[in-house]
């Protein structure tokens, strides 16, 4: 769903299943992204002449970590791009985020390559974060079937059984409003940040800061800060709601510090909150989500930990998916036909 919904919005490209040339060379291309952004794992970040050190030198694991992946990142910058430049010179463009910055291209007003690393970069920053997300919610509803439970009563109420939640409905679903934002401060997608380089000489609680450093914001710790969230390992979406039932602004929004700081505050925070949003509403009220059986038909143990690099995932995932009705069965054919009908 999330890449099918990037790829549409930056390329004009339907995505039909996970199996796509472009899909596979996209993940790759993160695979190695995700590798080398993780911070203080390479001498190269302390040592920069050791970029110059051929990758047949024993032990020069950025190198060979560049090299091996250079090709798919190249790759995910250029094969897509091209393809849309082809279909604006042919006259059968869809419209799209690439297909509108090539018509600023020929009218002078974007460098080529600005573009072609923009709608890459969109890919690569919103795919498998956004994915992450989706699958840490699916975790903490099999691992808290009590907010599932009340989740599920609120769009009984708000939606009713004959359709699927819409973008409108949100304003009055504070529970999903709730669960998004639980979902982001719970176990968040990338735990240690992004770095950041001070400009300027800095001081900060007595604490002199070079111009020149490397700050790595602690995510995970700042969101797990029992002063701002009591019990902080728990999923407890009702920490967002006041008295009223409605979103507590005086609680600190999480969103403000999983979507990043400053000038490298992630672009596409809206895109992927309303994405995660709507997912969380659908998948919840057309779907009971339970733990699940493996292959031995025995019920999955399902726990917090977690693995990756810069992107963390959950290394255990439910399985147990059921339509809660018939008439939730129905909706899922309806909306399974809709998608293949757009294909």
């Amino acid at each position: 769903m999330v890449t099918s919904v990037i790829f549409s919005i930056v390329y004009g490209k339907q995505i039909k299943s996970m199996d796509d040339e472009y899909v596979i060379l996209a993940q790759r291309g993160i695979e190695g992204i995700s590798q080398a952004c993780i911070p203080g794992i390479y001498w190269v970040e302390y040592l920069p002449f050791l970029r110059y050190v051929p990758s047949w030198v024993p032990s020069t694991t950025s190198r060979q970590l560049a090299d091996k992946y250079k090709p798919y990142v190249l790759g995910v910058r250029d094969k897509p791009y091209q393809e849309v430049k082809d279909a604006v010179d042919n006259g059968t463009a869809t419209p799209s985020v690439a297909s509108g910055l090539i018509e600023e291209i020929r009218a002078g007003h974007v460098d080529e390559n600005v573009a072609r690393n923009v709608t890459s970069v969109a890919y690569a920053a919103g795919a498998d974060t956004t994915t992450s997300a989706a699958e840490y919610f699916l975790l903490a509803m099999a691992m808290f079937p009590e907010v599932q439970k009340k989740a599920q009563a609120e769009l009984d109420l708000v939606v009713g059984p004959y359709r699927l939640p819409e973008y409108d409905d949100v304003d009055n679903i504070p529970y999903i409003r709730a669960i998004f934002l639980e979902t982001m401060r719970w176990l968040p997608v990338v735990p240690f940040g992004i770095p950041h380089r001070v400009t300027a000489d800095d001081i900060y609680e007595g604490h002199h800061i070079p111009k020149g450093t490397n700050l790595i914001p602690n995510v995970w710790a700042m969101l797990r800060n029992s002063e701002d969230y009591p019990e902080p390992e728990l999923f407890k979406p009702e920490r967002f709601l006041g008295e009223d039932g409605k979103i507590d602004v005086n609680v600190r929004d999480p969103t403000t510090i999983a979507f990043g700081f400053g000038r490298r505050l992630c672009p596409g925070r809206h895109l992927s909150a309303n994405t995660l949003t709507i997912c969380i509403a659908s998948t919840l009220h057309a779907f009971d989500i339970t733990p699940g059986v493996d292959t031995s038909g025995r019920p999955v143990k399902l726990t917090t930990e977690i693995v990756g690099g810069l992107i963390a995932m959950p290394k255990d995932f439910p399985c147990g998916l059921k339509p809660r009705s018939e008439t939730a069965s129905r909706l899922i054919r309806e909306a399974a036909a809709q998608v293949d009908l757009n294909h």
